[in-house]
């Protein structure tokens, strides 16, 4: 895995945000894959954990915030810029350096910082709540608009999400796949909710069916 970082193996893919009200392309996110010379490629699930557990995330997460800084730039160059997503992991939100290299990334590429946004899971910003609210804080001051991730599936303090600079609330996929049954709806509809209530905007993870949309 070092070397894949090393040697360029890794590639991104941009799922897109859909605005429901139009049905435009309001961003994307982006998504790390292995392109190993043997395997093929490798999904996130059979590494990620490794590069957490061994401290390979810091050098993972810098070459995916590297590249999509450098996508956004590509894409505003032609005249279609586009807001791109990157998962921050525990371990990174730890690194004192974050803030300066984010800013480092975007001022040589020359981006708008707004299009760059950060995603970062409840159970991380319950890991260092003080550190979480001073990283993104800055990113917000920034222009860097921050999401929760896997919302719904973590053991966050409401007040404490309300005390943070936020910007939009990721309903889990885990809600999504079962918005069939009445228990799951109630609780996507309880999580909008809070959301609005909170100003913040709402992205559902992973629809993948017309009742999903619907």
């Amino acid at each position: 895995l070092r070397r894949a970082v090393q040697l360029d193996q890794l590639i991104l893919y941009y799922q897109p945000k859909i605005e429901l009200a139009t049905g435009t392309v309001s961003g994307v996110e982006a998504l790390v894959r292995w392109q190993h010379p043997s395997r093929g490629l490798v999904p996130p699930s059979d590494f990620i954990p490794l590069a957490e557990h061994t401290g390979l995330i810091r050098p993972l997460t810098e070459w995916v915030l590297a590249e999509g800084v450098r996508i956004i730039g590509d894409w505003a160059d032609r005249g279609r810029p586009l807001p791109v997503a990157v998962n921050v992991s525990p371990r990174n939100l730890r690194d004192p350096e974050l803030y300066d290299k984010i800013v480092s990334m975007q001022e040589r590429r020359g981006i708008n910082p707004e299009l760059m946004h950060i995603e970062i899971t409840e159970t991380t910003l319950m890991e260092d709540p003080s550190r979480s609210h001073e990283v993104l804080s800055r990113l917000k001051l920034l222009g860097m608009k921050t999401f929760i991730d896997d919302f719904g599936t973590g053991y966050s303090s409401l007040s404490y999400i309300a005390s943070l600079p936020l910007y939009a609330l990721k309903i889990d996929r885990a809600f999504i796949v079962k918005l069939q049954d009445k228990e799951q709806r109630a609780i996507v509809s309880a999580a909008i909710s809070l959301a609005h209530s909170l100003g913040l905007r709402v992205v559902a993870e992973g629809v993948e069916t017309l009742e999903q949309l619907n």
